[in-house]
């Protein structure tokens, strides 16, 4: 393959990347994780560090966001166009890595995968840290393939580097670390694995200074319990084929996506899995033939493709902490290599073409009802109807997770109005709502009601108006309008859809 021909193509291949990512970029109103993300990430540097203490998440995505919001503001274009910049950095990374390590066939047929691949795309137009992840997962794995081969101590350092990077994107990454060390024990070379765990005893010490944040995030147990409720009724067993679908363009995506709008066409889901485990089986045979000539690259691409799921996949049967679709995406990267490689592998080569054509239009089967779909909306409407209705002195109180989304849209319309949470608690972070545990202490919740309404008294005085931004759980908000049926409603206030309700503070005598 000419040197020409081989830009020619990777250029096409990022175009392409670029042209599917951008539709519905600013389309769809930011969701629950996205406007928390940006309401910390939009905080001074200090106070983004001290607000994740209250989060489940490291702080190196909300640190870039917190200075990518100081270059181009806090539009839902510019906050998820970081997210874009690495999900087609990722694109040219596995181009980059497939070529040094398994030829420029492999390189090439990686990057298709990236670029077409419609979770990719979509959390590419997401403003959370499901592109970046996956990004420095790779450059770890690009630099310890590099240093086993080299031995040269810049690259152990750059594996370090790449590393705590991932360990500070997400706490996933310490999945990546018994793939290192499955890899670096199978090649058996004299003096490597007492250079990983040096290396990684590197990772470690940079780590420390997040540890105590870590370790309180950990005992709070509810920030899990909503993945147990996504994965209900997903043997344990069933995650793994799961993750591998959601890789696969064109592939089955987990049910909590139905949502968003992606196309579910059951032939096209099965054609795209056959299609994917065949190129998977030809992956690792092609890996398993040119070991001789990339031993570390074949051994470290199946090493980090597996381990990291079958990790997961163990805590998970004490911890929930695997999402299909997810956070499993840190695995992504050495999915496209493999596959990539099984594509390069395909004979006669006339068959190739062919059949990254069919997975193109598999993976728009899945794409173009994503990109039709009705824009998402609900809270941007609500902030827009608070915004124009509610006095500057009216305080706001959301029953339930609404608050981080409508918080951020009146921000951007310029509203200034007293907010409160119900329950208050949640407050702390808003991304996080368990409804079980919530429920499960009635006491606490009819405390809070009593102070929210009791606060409203005395901050509004008479006539003062009290707006709750609802959220249909009945089982929770009930004690909350148990306590307002002391205020008086004001139906010509009320918009039942967005579920906005409005309360006028009565005078002493019951009057208003």
């Amino acid at each position: 393959m000419s040197r020409i021909f081989e830009r020619g193509v990777l250029l096409s291949l990022l175009l392409l990347a670029v042209a599917v990512r951008t539709p519905s970029l600013g389309r769809h109103a930011l969701w629950i994780d996205e406007s928390n993300s940006v309401l910390i990430a939009g905080r001074d540097l200090s106070s983004v560090i001290d607000g994740l203490a209250n989060d489940a998440n490291p702080p190196l995505y909300y640190v870039l966001l917190h200075f990518w919001i100081g270059a181009f503001g806090d539009g839902e274009k510019a906050v998820r166009s970081l997210s874009l910049l690495f999900g087609v950095g990722l694109v040219l990374a596995v181009f980059v890595s497939g070529r040094k390590f398994f030829g420029v066939g492999a390189g090439l047929g990686a990057a298709f995968l990236a670029a077409v691949n419609p979770l990719e795309v979509y959390y590419s137009q997401t403003a959370r840290m499901y592109t970046l992840l996956p990004f420095v997962a790779l450059l770890s794995m690009f630099f310890l393939v590099t240093a086993l081969d080299g031995r040269r101590t810049r690259w152990w350092i750059a594996y370090a580097l790449a590393g705590a990077a991932a360990l500070f994107t997400h706490n996933h990454g310490f999945f990546l670390l018994p793939g290192a060390w499955i890899a670096v024990f199978i090649v058996k070379k004299d003096g490597a694995f007492r250079r990983l765990l040096l290396a990684q005893a590197g990772m470690i010490a940079l780590y420390l200074a997040w540890f105590p944040a870590l370790v309180g995030q950990a005992t709070e147990g509810a920030r899990y319990n909503w993945i147990a409720d996504m994965v209900s009724g997903i043997p344990l067993y069933r995650m793994i084929p799961a993750s591998l679908d959601a890789f696969t363009p064109g592939g089955a995506l987990p049910r909590y996506f139905s949502y968003l709008g992606f196309g579910r066409s059951a032939v096209a889901a099965w054609t795209a899995r056959a299609v994917m485990i065949a190129l998977l089986a030809l992956g690792a045979a092609a890996l398993w033939r040119g070991r001789k000539n990339a031993p570390f690259a074949a051994l470290a691409a199946g090493a980090f493709l597996v381990a990291p799921l079958l990790a997961a996949s163990a805590v998970s049967i004490f911890i929930p902490v695997y999402l299909p679709g997810r956070y499993d995406f840190l695995v992504f990267p050495a999915f496209c290599l493999v596959a990539g490689a099984g594509l390069a592998s395909v004979r006669p080569r006339v068959l190739v073409p062919a059949l990254a054509a069919m997975l193109l239009v598999l993976s728009a089967s899945a794409l173009v009802p994503y990109y039709a779909s009705a824009p998402r909306e609900g809270d941007r409407l609500a902030a827009a109807y608070l915004a124009r209705n509610a006095g500057r002195g009216d305080m706001i109180v959301f029953a339930g997770p609404r608050r981080s989304t409508v918080q951020y849209y009146l921000g951007r319309l310029g509203s200034n109005h007293m907010l409160l949470s119900y329950p208050l608690s949640i407050a702390k972070h808003m991304g996080i709502y368990d409804r079980k545990s919530l429920a499960a202490d009635p006491a606490a919740l009819r405390r809070d009601a009593a102070e929210i309404v009791g606060r409203s008294r005395a901050t509004l005085g008479e006539g003062g108006k009290l707006w709750v931004v609802d959220y249909p759980v009945e089982r929770v908000n009930r004690y909350l309008y148990e306590r307002l049926g002391a205020l008086e409603p004001v139906s010509e206030l009320v918009d039942e859809k967005l579920r906005i309700y409005c309360f006028r503070i009565p005078g002493d005598d019951g009057r208003p």
